[in-house]
């Protein structure tokens, strides 16, 4: 960079894994980057040269307010960061640090899924580098970013300090699994040796009509072939046969199979509507809804919530699904991750007196933001203002930030506002500036 040197403040944020060096300015955070204790002065001289600034220690009042999150963060009271961000990068890299902001605390993702979400697949390696050039780890979360294979990848703050974040996360999240690969590809293992051992069930003639490739080459229709299915196996099998049609159905792209899957779906939850299935059985059939795009997912779900109290098990089961539907971890049609949104709502709209629900229930704003659902987490959260739930400034700030997104910058504003009535913050009042600016 050529001309003058710009003047930027700095200051040193104490953390459990090691200080980490700020770089600020009027506008936002510049750069946050952990160091080796005691080199602090040398990890400067690179941030100046790297920025071509003189770096001075003004006591900013914006390295006071990173110290406090990143404090509660450590602590397990916060999940999200509110700091105003001033990156430098290029389009690609900020493409690719806002696609990392919307990974959610709690979870992972690959650097393939990164590439995908920006609309550029074939950008693995790229996407790799852009997270090595992060220039504020930890607020934009690169270490929840994993190979493929289920490795940890890199990080420039050092592989330990990656496999400590996500260890802390996990503790303060664990209904939210880390390293997510592993965990899936040994439940995807199981769920092939179930469905290889119900069709071994089978008659020898049913097994040859599924393992028959063309639909026209079959030598039963499929409406008949089912009920000699079910017949032969018990009605406690018929989860798993389900999901057996669904997972070759998807994996063959042969409607006919999917469709018989959505039948066994529907069926149950018919035979379901009196009574609660056992958790194993509940989950099959959920995921075997949610790949056929059954509308016997939502129905089962409701019939739950209004049977009175949930046991635990049963409630882990419903929130880790609709969690994986809004974070986009399990596929499925825009349509039903909509309709996932209302039945999280009716989820957490029980009796919050049971502690259970109490312990559990968090705010879905951030999940449904990191999925992308702007909108929906822009209505929960006024949701939650009206009510009073939750921390008021919080909630405006997590607005303001939303309807930024969705280029609402009136009601930014108004949201703003509010947040100024209650405290008089420079900060504030720039971020103000800068939102009327774009009305």
């Amino acid at each position: 960079m050529g001309g003058a040197a710009q003047v930027l403040s700095r200051g040193v944020i104490t953390t459990p894994l090691g200080p980490i060096t700020a770089v600020v300015e009027d506008q936002g955070l510049v750069a946050l980057q952990f160091c080796v204790p005691g080199a602090e002065a040398e990890a400067f001289a690179m941030l100046a040269a790297q920025y071509h600034a003189s770096l001075i220690d003004d006591g900013h009042p914006a390295l006071q307010r990173i110290q406090r999150q990143v404090n509660a963060y450590f602590e397990g009271d916060r999940q999200t960061f509110s700091i105003p961000l001033a990156l430098r990068g290029t389009p690609f890299q900020r493409k690719v640090w806002s696609a990392l902001q919307r990974i959610a605390f709690g979870q992972t993702t690959t650097y393939h899924q990164v590439a995908e979400r920006i609309g550029n697949p074939a950008a693995n390696r790229a996407v790799a580098q852009a997270c090595g050039s992060n220039p504020v780890p930890l607020i934009i979360p690169c270490h929840r970013v994993i190979e493929t294979s289920g490795g940890l990848g890199g990080f420039s703050a050092g592989l330990d300090r990656k496999r400590d974040l996500l260890q802390h996360e996990q503790r303060i999240s664990p209904q939210l699994p880390l390293l997510q690969l592993v965990a899936k590809r040994a439940q995807e293992h199981q769920r092939s040796a179930r469905c290889e051992d119900l069709l071994d069930a089978l008659p020898t003639r049913l097994r040859e009509w599924f393992d028959t490739p063309e639909p026209l080459d079959r030598a039963l229709p499929p409406s008949l072939w089912l009920n000699e299915a079910m017949s032969a196996l018990s009605p406690s099998a018929w989860p798993q046969l389900a999901q057996t049609l669904a997972l070759r159905g998807r994996e063959l792209d042969d409607e006919t199979l999917t469709f018989l899957a959505r039948d066994v779906t529907n069926l149950l939850a018919a035979r379901w509507a009196d009574t609660t299935p056992e958790v194993v059985e509940l989950q099959t059939v959920l995921r075997t809804a949610v790949t056929t795009d059954a509308p016997s997912f939502a129905l089962i779900v409701r019939q739950l919530l209004r049977s009175g109290p949930i046991e635990p098990a049963v409630r882990d089961t419903l929130e880790q699904l609709l969690q994986g539907i809004l974070s986009g971890e399990i596929s499925c049609s825009r349509a039903m991750r909509q309709n996932t949104v209302d039945l999280w709502l009716d989820l957490h709209g029980q009796d919050t007196q049971d502690s259970w629900v109490a312990h559990r229930s968090d705010d879905p704003t951030a999940l449904l933001a990191s999925a992308g659902m702007s909108h929906e987490a822009i209505m929960t959260a006024e949701q939650r203002l009206a009510r009073g739930d939750g921390d008021r400034r919080e909630t405006l700030l997590s607005l303001v930030e939303l309807y930024e997104q969705v280029g609402d910058f009136q009601s930014a504003t108004e949201r703003l506002l509010a947040v100024l009535v209650d405290e008089d913050d420079p900060e504030l009042h720039d971020r103000l500036r800068r939102l009327q600016d774009k009305n």
